[in-house]
């Protein structure tokens, strides 16, 4: 198991954690990266970018690719109250392609200097998803100030920040991780403002809508076997889900044994849902499934919308329609004459400025 990785889901991280050999010494931390995309450097990162596509492809590609990112990435403006800003540095927080430059970024110092963290054993695992990271070290080597000196040391841009734990446990994305004498224990981790409000079984909705919910509760409970959940089908959390949102008693039990049906008679390796193909229908009432009921038997799966939400109920009428050509926007004009750029936003002048 490699200890150094991007965390796709918590399911596979929590089965990695519970793997892990620990001793008294190794002591749990979480870190935060500071203003993460505003502390990009853009051109070291199309380097690093460089070097990568040019293990892959050939140099006029490698060259065209880097072009096509530098431009992108220094068209970096964004709208806020009417206003148009340019951020001196860093990505734009809303670009697409803001977070992949990230990664690319992260990913090449976690190799660099990670790495050899891990080799030398000062760190046992770490972890990160976006901008948080998930460390266990070990207390005779080094502590979490000497790891956060070496990270700022790593890049002049890059500050973690470490979040006050406790003891023996942290909280990271939906796990709280404990550490054991010899292992790692994981908890289901909610925020105080976690509700137990879900879709009504009294709504309108279509059914599948109204177990979605209970359906995840109950699939987490099946993929983390050694977890100490709190969703259990005799419990109080459970009881007060069911009761709060108008669910039939025998409603968990039945899911309960779909859902461990369905994962116990599973063949590992199967291609079955390759040719599947989902069509979606506007659910206005269950007299939609007399037309959605001829699909049953086939490699048509259906999926149900609703439009009768209250934005859209409550939302007035758009009278006024706008051009498609004097919509919102932000665009750049450059004379490839003089160089002079215009920058402009719904055909009014907001600023020139020279190359």
């Amino acid at each position: 198991m490699d200890n150094l990785y991007t965390i796709d889901n918590s399911v596979k991280l929590a089965h990695d954690l519970t793997k892990l050999k620990i001793s008294n010494s190794h002591r749990l931390n979480t870190l935060d990266i500071k203003d993460l995309y505003f502390n990009i450097p853009i051109l070291e990162t199309i380097d690093i970018s460089r070097t990568q596509l040019l293990k892959h492809n050939n140099k006029n590609t490698t060259e065209q690719i880097c072009k096509l990112l530098k431009m992108v990435l220094q068209q970096n403006y964004f709208a806020f109250q009417e206003q148009i800003f340019q951020p001196t540095k860093g990505v734009a927080m809303r670009s697409p392609i803001s977070g992949i430059t990230a990664e690319i970024f992260l990913q090449h110092l976690e190799q660099s200097y990670v790495r050899s963290l891990l080799d030398s054993k000062h760190i046992t695992f770490y972890a990160r998803y976006v901008d948080d990271i998930l460390i266990i070290y070990d207390a005779s080597r080094t502590n979490t100030d000497t790891i956060t000196q070496y990270s700022i040391s790593t890049h002049r841009k890059l500050q973690l920040n470490p979040k006050l734990v406790a003891k023996d446990r942290v909280n990271f994305l939906d796990l709280s991780i404990i550490r054991k004498a010899s292992q790692i224990e994981i908890d289901v981790f909610r925020k105080p403002t976690t509700t137990v409000t879900i879709v009504s079984f009294l709504s309108i909705h279509p059914g599948e809508h109204k177990i979605a919910a209970y359906r995840y509760y109950i699939e987490r409970m099946f993929n983390f076997p050694s977890i100490m959940t709190d969703f259990t089908m005799s419990g109080k959390p459970s009881s007060t889900l069911q009761k709060n949102n108008k669910f039939p008693n025998t409603l968990p039990h039945k899911l309960k044994h779909q859902v461990e049906h369905r994962i116990m008679h599973v063949t590992p390796g199967t291609n079955a849902g390759n040719n599947t193909k989902w069509a979606t229908f506007t659910f206005t009432s269950p007299q939609i499934r007399k037309i959605t009921n001829f699909f049953k038997h086939t490699n048509v799966k259906i999926a149900f919308r609703c439009n009768n939400t209250i934005a859209r109920l409550t939302k007035p009428p758009n009278v006024h329609k706008i051009p498609p050509h004097n919509k919102w926007g932000i665009y750049q004009l450059t004379c490839n004459c003089c160089n002079l750029t215009y920058v402009g936003q719904n055909n009014q002048n907001l600023k020139i400025r020279y190359r």
